[in-house]
């Protein structure tokens, strides 16, 4: 008795497959090719860039309205209330 794979299937087999394939790319350049320690560089890198900028994020909204920073993104209405 044969069963037939329906397309979710085909496309999970197909994922689980490519992502073995990029598993052993990567493996084999982090292993063998030394690229893991420049990668390594880079990560930290960049993580501490989106730090920087998430924190800077974070004082400008918690500061902003307190310094009497105006919302220009939503205008308010003329003719309306506030």
């Amino acid at each position: 008795m044969t069963a037939q794979l329906t397309s979710k299937e085909t496309r999970m087999l197909y994922c689980a497959v490519l992502f073995f394939i990029i598993a052993a790319v990567s493996a084999f350049f982090g292993f063998f090719a030394g690229i893991s320690a420049g990668a390594a560089v880079i990560a930290i890198a960049l993580f501490v860039l989106f730090a920087m900028l998430s924190f800077i994020a974070l004082v400008t909204a918690l500061v902003g309205p307190a310094m009497g920073v105006q919302d220009h993104t939503h205008p308010r209405d003329p003719d309306g209330p506030g």
